[in-house]
């Protein structure tokens, strides 16, 4: 058949998978997902089946099911079924239905594949559904990744039937007479992509004969263009910016030299979840300032004095404590700590990752935190003079990710140590100290 020459091709031309590799096939019971099944079975590929009744369309649910495990038990096939109350799903997660039955579907899948050690789930969209996302982000406004399709491949999802049309899987089903559901939702026109199914395309293809053809030619060279730019960008990204510690460093004074800084930035920032509003305003070079941030879903950003600092949102108010026997802590960072005694006139070390304390002047149980604001503390080698702690970061040119990820180490309600930086001159060692207290940073 030469739908199965066309998928077959396609398959192999974008490295999909092989004849060797083990399957699931995400099945709904549509048209679409049941055509996928049998020519895949039919090619003789590795397939088990993945079926979610999402229990969002009652007898019809009930009865997409039925249809499916029909079909794996006439072919043999190893069926995975999972039943979810998707409203409730969607309140408690605070998401919308379909982004409700997304996750579901998605985490079931994973969890399949690890289970049963599966290489890649399938799933069947086709050549109207990248033609429909292309107008969809088209209208919401979108790039050139926007404008691009659906991909073949994206981690371990596949969609081998994106080469063929809605119509071509249809005549397909009714040639090989197979049964398969009809979602009464996909005609409700008031959902976008309905819309743009049942009046637009059918509209340009009506003015414009052959207008899916066409569409698809041009997603083509769409999705060309834009690994051409996506190589530029991680070009740009693997010489230019930098991690430390956990965060991103993204140097302004190459970002905006590089020929697309707000493409650029959108390819960083995008997947930490900054805004379109975000990302289009540090796209234009202009004069900011050193400190400004903004908040993403799990990530801020930070405008510092050379770079835009990407960094995880903390917990700022946790505290961990040490006993006067803790010789190890793990957490918040790893530290080897010792007692000895003090022979006035040896060398001690000179290493900021190194804390030499006199042991008699602490009170235990000791506190590590987090700056606050009115912090103060009495810097080694000022003579006992105070310092706001805040006033040291800028000295020291601290950006704010930094001042947030520094810890302090706490006597009571002393600063004894600002960790991997700066002792206090009150709990030096002297040539009164008997004791040295150590903590080495490892």
């Amino acid at each position: 058949m030469m739908i199965n020459d066309t998928i077959r091709q396609y398959i192999v031309e974008h490295q999909l998978f092989t004849k060797e590799s083990r399957l699931l096939l995400a099945v709904s019971g549509g048209g679409d997902s049941v055509a996928m099944l049998d020519i895949l079975c039919t090619e003789e590929y590795n397939c088990e089946v993945a079926h979610v009744n999402f229990m969002l369309r009652g007898e019809d649910s009930e009865a997409d099911e039925r249809l499916v495990t029909d079909l794996c038990n006439q072919r043999g096939l190893y069926l995975h079924k999972k039943r979810v109350d998707t409203r409730e799903y969607a309140q408690k997660h605070k998401l919308s239905i379909e982004m409700a039955a997304r996750e579901i579907r998605y985490d079931f899948f994973e969890k399949i594949m690890k289970e049963r050690s599966l290489d890649c789930v399938a799933v069947a969209h086709h050549r109207n559904d990248t033609i429909e996302t292309f107008f969809i982000n088209l209208l919401r406004g979108t790039g050139l990744c926007g404008l691009s399709g659906i991909v073949p491949c994206n981690g371990k999802v596949v969609r081998p039937m994106l080469q063929v049309s809605h119509c071509d899987l249809l005549a397909y089903l009714e040639e090989r007479g197979l049964e398969y559901a009809v979602d009464k939702t996909n005609f409700d026109t008031t959902i976008l992509r309905n819309d743009i199914r049942h009046h637009l395309i059918p509209e340009l293809e009506n003015k414009k004969p052959g207008f899916t053809e066409i569409m698809q030619k041009t997603i083509s060279r769409l999705r060309k263009s834009e690994l051409i730019v996506e190589a530029y960008a991680e070009d740009w990204v693997r010489a230019n910016v930098k991690k430390r510690n956990g965060d991103l460093l993204i140097p302004m004074s190459c970002l905006y030299k590089a020929v697309s800084p707000g493409e650029i930035l959108f390819r960083i920032l995008q997947p930490y979840g900054f805004s379109s509003a975000v990302i289009d305003e540090l796209s234009l070079p202009k004069e900011r300032r050193s400190g400004a941030r903004y908040e993403g879903d799990k990530h801020f950003l930070t405008i510092d004095r050379e770079y835009i600092i990407v960094s995880p949102i903390r917990e700022n108010n946790t505290v961990y404590t040490l006993e006067s026997d803790d010789m190890y802590l793990e957490q918040p960072m790893k530290v080897m700590i010792s007692f000895a005694d003090y022979n006035n006139g040896v060398l001690l070390k000179r290493d900021v990752r190194i804390a030499e304390l006199d042991a008699d002047k602490l009170t235990f149980p000791l506190t590590l935190r987090h700056w606050q604001e009115g912090d103060v503390f009495c810097p080694i080698g000022m003579g006992g003079k105070r310092k706001k702690v805040s006033d040291y970061f800028i000295d020291q040119k601290f950006s704010v990710p930094d001042k947030e990820k520094t810890w302090l180490l706490c006597s009571a309600n002393d600063i004894v140590w600002i960790v991997g930086h700066r002792l206090d001159e009150r709990f030096k060692v002297t040539e009164k100290t008997k004791r040295i207290y150590e903590m080495i940073l490892v």
